[in-house]
């Protein structure tokens, strides 16, 4: 006998009996196992059927001429090796399974099946019989890919004794020997490479009377009751007990479980009813909930609605969004056991999951899309898993169809890329986010001409904008669809969680308006930004309201105009210092940018 996998095979033991004759068994022993929903074989199968039943541990026989050099290697199975069992199935076996094997090939599949060509028959002579212990683990994964379950594997799924694998053995060959079915041979062969020792437990005999939770039971009724159980207690010099599982107890492991077979044998009635004592504190909520609150409150007071959908997608839709291979978004986690093969990837991105769900509702002839979901993606740093992923908040929202419920007195407009701007500029108000601006688009699953990227201080943190009409065609929306996703981590620490205000201003405003011919690449983002930079402290507020490009305007260039307001708490603003404010900022424009003063 050898153990090649020691990993996954503690014990593996033999026993001959020679000279067998194979029959049927008593009937008192027959009765018995159809009592316990096992179908009679034969004595050398029923015998170890009845073994196992009573003693809890599985065994096999083996014809033992048919096991070629006798011998018996505990391995695990090869790629693409293959077995037939005793049930005449032929099995594809996988390199997490254990096999019993000859120097050969396969002639058992450890702990759940035995195989066909060494079956006890009527032919058989002598016969090896076997008791083994195998890692629970992998005998229930076992049985799971194959869909092979046993009584067998069932019991090592949940762990057996090891230590009475001999007594196993022999009052299997006892049984046979009563029948007068064979010649037993004395000894047992095996390879048992770490012996194991029972369970010791250290406790104090307080403690357990202290969780158990009353003062009544003493040390004696204690000792009495585990003793009973045929656990061994010994006293120690400290006043604790040293106690000795029984090997079939796996179950005890610790001296709270010790407390629980005292309180089940004393009785729970004896127990007096307290409540618990418990420290009290103060309950708070993470700043990204309170993050969350208030973007659910703001979109839904706007007319979204908020959906919650699977964390896994299928990876064709990435296929969909067109993402390049070196997209890191394609990176994402494959689930061992999905609960169907069209959830088997974890989300790197909620843009799929909105999709789905609009196509889902268009179809349905919903002809006004307006949902939004917090979730979370999945980020693994490499692949295969190392390490726990990086779980990031993430809010998207889908606009598509209509721009109101069909109604006379609104207008039947659909939707467009400013609804789901302002859908996000309402959530900013709200966070009381400030630095936010936009750049040209970066994905290519977007329309380039109705797309951005979100900036927060500078930082990308999202996208938004009108889907590629190809992308739009294959996740089969009807109508123009437009998404935005972010990530809400980045605005977690400027949100307020009190909103803060400021004092009605008791001196006015003053508001100038400048157009200037730019180069057409020029993005009017760095034309504000610049603006603000030269304005200074007076400038409160700038706005985009015009941009034109026609004939009025030379080619290659457009007109882009702006709106500036100025205004100082202290005083009443003069006509010169903002003409000179005005002045400053065209010169810098137009030394930056080549920007020319229309009048």
């Amino acid at each position: 006998v050898e153990i090649q996998c020691k990993d996954l095979c503690t014990r593996f033991a033999l026993r001959m009996v020679k000279n067998i004759q194979v029959t049927e068994s008593p009937e008192w022993m027959q009765k018995l196992l159809r009592a316990v929903n096992i179908r009679p074989i034969n004595n050398v199968v029923d015998v170890t059927n009845y073994v196992m039943m009573e003693l809890g541990q599985p065994m096999h026989a083996y014809d033992y001429d048919t096991v070629k050099d006798h011998t018996w290697i505990v391995r695990r199975a090869e790629e693409g090796e293959t077995l037939v069992t005793l049930d005449g199935q032929k099995r594809d076996l996988t390199p997490n399974m254990i096999v019993i094997a000859n120097p050969e090939k396969a002639i058992g599949l450890g702990g759940v099946m035995g195989g066909l060509a060494t079956e006890v028959t009527g032919k058989t002579v002598n016969v090896m019989l076997e008791a083994a212990t195998f890692y629970g683990p992998s005998i229930r994964h076992t049985s799971k890919d194959l869909g092979l379950r046993s009584e067998a594997s069932q019991r090592f799924e949940r762990g057996v004794d090891t230590i009475r694998d001999h007594d196993a053995l022999n009052r299997a060959v006892h049984l046979l020997e009563e029948m007068g079915a064979c010649e037993a041979v004395s000894g047992v062969v095996e390879d048992y490479p770490v012996p194991q020792e029972p369970v010791q437990i250290k406790a104090v005999p307080e403690a357990l009377r202290r969780r158990i939770g009353t003062e009544e039971i003493t040390d004696q009724q204690m000792r009495t009751i585990l003793e009973k159980l045929n656990f061994t207690v010994a006293d120690q010099a400290d006043g604790s007990w040293l106690i000795t599982v029984p090997t079939w107890r796996n179950d005890c492991s610790c001296d709270a479980d010790l407390s629980e077979e005292v309180a089940r044998m004393y009785g729970y009635d004896k127990i007096p009813s307290t409540l618990p004592q418990l420290d009290m504190a103060r309950g708070g909520q993470a700043p990204i909930e309170d993050v969350k609150d208030k973007v659910r409150d703001t979109l839904t007071g706007i007319g979204l609605d908020e959906v919650m959908t699977y964390t896994f997608i299928n990876a064709n839709d990435f296929d969909k969004l067109r993402l390049p291979a070196e997209d890191s978004r394609r990176q994402a986690i494959q689930v061992i056991n999905p609960i169907s093969d069209d959830f088997k990837t974890m989300r790197t991105t909620l843009v799929p999951s909105l999709l789905n769900t609009a196509a889902y509702n268009q179809a349905r002839q919903t002809e006004r899309i307006a949902l939004f979901e917090l979730g979370r993606v999945f980020l693994p740093k490499a692949l295969p898993l190392t390490e726990q992923p990086a779980e990031k908040t993430r809010l998207s929202i889908v606009l598509s169809g209509k721009r109101n419920e069909l109604n006379w007195t609104e207008s039947k407009d659909a939707v467009d890329f400013f609804d789901l701007k302002g859908a996000l500029e309402q959530m900013l108000e709200a966070l009381q986010a400030t630095d936010v601006t936009y750049a040209a688009p970066k994905e290519v699953f977007l329309h380039p001409g109705k797309s951005c990227t979100v900036l927060h201080h500078g930082k990308e943190v999202g996208f938004m904008g009108a889907l590629h009409p190809q992308v739009q065609e294959r996740f089969s929306l009807s109508a123009e669809t437009y998404v935005l996703e972010v990530d809400l981590s980045s605005f977690v620490e400027g949100a307020e969680k009190v909103p803060q205000f400021t004092h009605i201003p008791q001196f006015p405003s003053t508001s100038r308006d400048i157009a200037v011919v730019v180069p057409v690449n020029v993005s009017a983002v760095d034309l504000m930004a610049e603006i603000r930079t030269q304005a200074g402290p007076l400038l409160k507020d700038v706005r985009l309201f015009d941009v034109y490009a026609g004939k009025q305007v030379k080619h290659g260039c457009k007109s882009v105009a702006f709106s500036l307001t100025f205004q100082d708490l202290e005083r009443t603003l003069k006509d010169k210092e903002i003409n000179d404010i005005i002045n400053q900022v065209v010169k810098k424009v137009q030394e930056k940018f080549e920007a020319e003063l229309r009048e």
